[in-house]
């Protein structure tokens, strides 16, 4: 799967961020994720000084908000929202299930997004595997890449400054023929993201002891009314 954004500036202070340097640049991040983003700075001023510097042990006592509590990402900015989401089904001839919609047909930035593809399952699935490739839709520059148990726990990746997770959720295996096939992936977008340039190929395949299950390919694309930046 593939994805491809880009960050714009926002009012300091609108949706209760930090900041961290990369590159020389102070870059805003939500405060729920300062756990995991080592050294960061609680305004931009303390961050291009570079004074005051904190970090997860420091900021334990301070209370931190959920992705979900934060204000909308439409209020915070008109170019956040939305993103359409354009699916087909990538899966060879030989495949276990044919993929017949996926859900929702668009999807939150700067939140948590559950993609939910169902399909008609010809064989039953005892146990199986995945595997996930995030690529850049506009210069196919691969982002994430990983795989996993298709049946066990949860398996998750963060990627681009923390800025995009993507998250499997498992199959409820085994799945019996007449049961119908779902698969489930929890996206999270930083709501720093700009939808109008949000351009993603998202490619999912779950397989079993060689054999193909399933293949989605997932694009996501701004609206037709977003004004697309160059």
């Amino acid at each position: 799967m593939g994805l491809m954004f880009s960050v714009v500036e926002c009012d300091e202070g609108t949706w209760g961020e930090v900041y961290v340097r990369r590159n020389d640049t102070c870059i805003g991040t939500p405060r729920s994720k300062s756990d995991r983003v080592g050294t960061f700075y609680n305004t931009r001023a303390l961050c291009e000084s570079q004074t005051d510097p904190q970090n997860a042990q420091e900021s334990s006592t301070l209370e931190i908000a959920p992705p979900e509590e934060q204000p909308s990402s439409e209020e915070a900015d008109p170019h956040f929202g939305k993103v359409d989401l354009v699916w087909r089904d990538c899966g060879k001839s030989s495949k276990w299930t044919n993929i017949t919609s996926l859900t929702p047909e668009s999807m939150t930035i700067g939140g948590y997004n559950n993609l939910k593809a169902f399909g008609d399952l010809s064989r039953d699935i005892e146990a199986a595997n995945f595997t996930v490739k995030m690529s850049s839709g506009g210069f196919g520059l691969t982002l994430l890449d990983f795989s996993g148990d298709a049946c066990g726990g949860d398996v998750g990746k963060w990627t681009l400054y923390d800025q995009i997770h993507l998250k499997w959720l498992p199959l409820k295996c085994p799945i019996r023929v007449g049961h119908g096939f779902s698969a489930e992936l929890r996206l999270f977008v930083d709501p720093i993201v700009p939808r109008s340039i949000a351009h993603t190929t998202t490619t999912v395949i779950v397989h079993s002891h060689g054999e193909e299950i399933g293949c989605v390919e997932v694009v996501t694309q701004a609206p037709a009314s977003a004004t697309l930046l160059v």
